[in-house]
């Protein structure tokens, strides 16, 4: 653990923020969500969830690294949404730790991502993720905070149609082998074609129907580009499914997934059966820029990078500002989560801005249902308002 803690050293960056709860009332709803109500973590989705490639020169899956998940280290050793999550609740469960696929990892840790998984694949990980939290044994998922990363888009899985026999049985020897020296090569390509709705409409009822307080955060492909070239996404050129496609094609891509997720976010917001314990935030895409953006890539791959794999044909002067890929993605998405939409991506230069504190005004989540303003409550007015209503909502006690 002491290696791979070393590895991962980045930038001290201590993160401090001062607690509410002994001041507010908080976690009644989806709009007075606070990090400090966030009990358990979950990841869903494609190899970004799952940390594949973060190991150099390998196609291991490394959860424990992973933006949405890992939690190996501390924040001062790897930045990701769970350790940042710890520094308000240290005793937050399903978090993950090291290498390994989702089955070979232990169950309790709840990341059941994996690699190459499309939009049709989010209905089985829901009921996956449901099936775990069913299943821990160290809270009561039903009376706490859930919080649902799911990153997808981003990547698929090129697979042949046709395979001989002796193809599969070489490939089958070659995985026996100790993959230090035969790695199986995997082939991953960012997303061409536009998402599944009805896939990821069907995955949200799941979590609905089964997890009584959550808040899912559903990430699209991510989105690298130059400071000055904001349009432009620097993934269109690492993969065979894009390389050669119009600059037309990929807006026309994007305005899909944006469209779709649009249409999540209402099928949501507009349900009949949606507590108010439950929210989801569809954000089409994770954005991320930099001066020097192909550093923050794993080589050859449309994959984010971390500290330690970064390209040998880089200068020492951009050394800083790359292998930070999931960092960024990090300090993209906190921020957001934190700042709401008016976290100005053209504005932001991520490697300069700190990582958001919850604000006076709105310590909570920013969501679809504080997006226009939020309520706070104080312990002591909380309290009043129990003496004046009972439990059925009727005043008992005018004032």
């Amino acid at each position: 653990m002491l290696i791979l803690f070393n590895f991962f050293v980045i930038f001290r960056k201590t993160f401090a923020c001062p607690k509410i709860k002994s001041d507010l009332k908080t976690g009644t709803s989806i709009g007075d969500l606070s990090p400090e109500d966030i009990s358990i973590i979950a990841s869903m989705g494609d190899a970004l969830a799952t940390g594949l490639g973060l190991w150099p020169k390998t196609t291991i899956e490394f959860r424990g690294a992973a933006f949405p998940s890992g939690g190996d280290a501390t924040i001062d050793g790897l930045v990701t949404i769970p350790n940042i999550l710890r520094e308000f609740n240290n005793h937050l469960v399903g978090v993950s730790h090291g290498m390994g696929t989702r089955d070979q990892l232990p169950e309790t840790q709840l990341s059941v991502a994996e690699s190459g998984a499309t939009t049709d694949k989010m209905p089985e990980q829901a009921r996956e993720l449901v099936r775990r939290l069913k299943n821990l044994v160290e809270v009561d998922y039903t009376q706490h905070w859930i919080m649902v990363i799911a990153t997808i888009g981003t990547e698929e899985i090129e697979k042949k149609k046709r395979r001989s026999l002796l193809f599969s049985f070489i490939v089958l020897v070659l995985l026996l082998l100790p993959i230090s020296k035969y790695e199986p090569s995997v082939k991953v390509c960012s997303r061409c074609t536009s998402p599944n709705v009805g896939a990821l409409i069907e995955a949200i009822d799941i979590l609905q129907a089964h997890l009584p307080r959550a808040f899912v955060v559903l990430l699209g492909p991510i989105h690298v580009s130059f400071p000055t070239k904001l349009k432009g996404n620097l993934l269109k050129s690492r993969c065979e499914c894009s390389r050669d496609a119009s600059n037309a094609f990929m807006e026309n891509l994007s305005a899909d997934w944006k469209k779709a997720f649009e249409e999540l976010q209402e099928h949501v917001d507009r349900s009949p059966f949606r507590p108010s314990t439950f929210g989801l935030l569809a954000i089409p895409e994770l954005t991320i820029t930099s001066r020097y953006p192909y550093g923050l890539f794993i080589p050859n791959k449309p994959l984010l990078n971390r500290r330690g794999s970064t390209c040998s044909t880089l200068t020492y002067f951009a050394y800083r500002e790359t292998s930070l890929g999931h960092n960024y993605a990090t300090k993209w998405l906190w921020n957001r989560l934190i700042a709401g939409e008016n976290y100005n991506l053209s504005a932001a230069v991520l490697s300069q801005d700190a990582y958001f504190c919850p604000s006076i005004g709105c310590p909570y989540f920013r969501n679809t249902a504080n997006a226009h303003g939020c309520q706070l409550l104080s312990l002591s007015e909380a309290k009043e308002k129990e003496l004046l209503l009972g439990g059925d909502g009727k005043v008992l006690k005018k004032v």
